[in-house]
């Protein structure tokens, strides 16, 4: 669209109905610097304006926005190509948006799967099982479920006491046969203080085998493993300082 074409047509139009700047002006309520302006090709009139100026300089509203007088072969050709222009328009704005989409979802797709990798390194990092392998150098077998876990600490991987059970098949061979009224007496007196569920409390009145694993670097930081042969789970008691 040629602004400065559409203005000396307006003023051409306007001529040959042999009316003055300041006679369009008054018909269609505006300046006459208003139609200066247009004619001149600084502005073109509002919108609101368009089909009323055409009325008054007796033109379509295609040859307004074309700037010239059309036959009518030139005008349906006119509207052919603006047809063939807004169908392109449209088309280029509807690959656009599929682009748009597709980058959308790929971004959605990236980030939903970054998530889950993040989620799931935090979840093992966090797990109790990894707390074995950072504190006493223990790789739980895969086939290990965890079913409970309790603690008495400020931070997962801070002080305190902590009580877990698992399902799985012996892993440690060195363990101990015989009864210690100690460790009964130690978790006894935690199943008291966490209030453990009684179905996940140990019975020493079961078969059990066990064993004492200390950190190397810290003698006050233990592990008890309890192993119940009748129902095949493990307990383990944590105590860190």
């Amino acid at each position: 669209m040629n602004q400065e074409q559409i203005g000396k047509f307006i003023a051409k139009s306007r001529k040959k109905q042999h009316l003055t700047q300041i006679e369009l002006a008054d018909r269609l309520g505006v300046t006459d610097k208003s139609v200066s302006r247009w004619e001149n090709g600084k502005t073109m009139p509002d919108v609101a304006l368009i089909q009323q100026l055409c009325q008054e300089l007796k033109i379509t509203v295609t040859e307004l926005l074309n700037g010239e007088e059309l036959s009518q072969a030139e005008y349906q050709d006119v509207i052919e190509k603006n047809m063939l222009k807004l169908v392109k328009d449209k088309n280029n704005q509807k690959n656009k948006f599929h682009k748009l989409i597709f980058i959308t979802l790929t971004l959605i797709i990236i980030l939903t799967i970054s998530l889950i990798m993040l989620f799931n390194y935090i979840k093992n990092y966090m797990s109790v099982a990894k707390t074995f392998e950072l504190n006493f150098g223990i790789i739980l077998p895969s086939d290990f479920q965890e079913e409970y876990y309790i603690d008495t600490g400020p931070s997962f991987h801070g002080d305190g006491e902590r009580y877990s059970v698992f399902t799985g098949n012996s892993f440690l061979t060195a363990l101990t046969e015989e009864k210690n009224e100690d460790l009964e007496q130690t978790i006894t007196e935690l199943v008291k203080k966490l209030n453990i569920p009684k179905k996940e409390q140990i019975n020493f009145q079961h078969k059990y085998a066990w064993v004492k694993i200390t950190k190397k670097d810290d003698e006050r930081n233990y592990l008890y493993c309890i192993y119940d042969k009748e129902i095949t789970k493990f307990y383990f008691y944590e105590f860190l300082v």
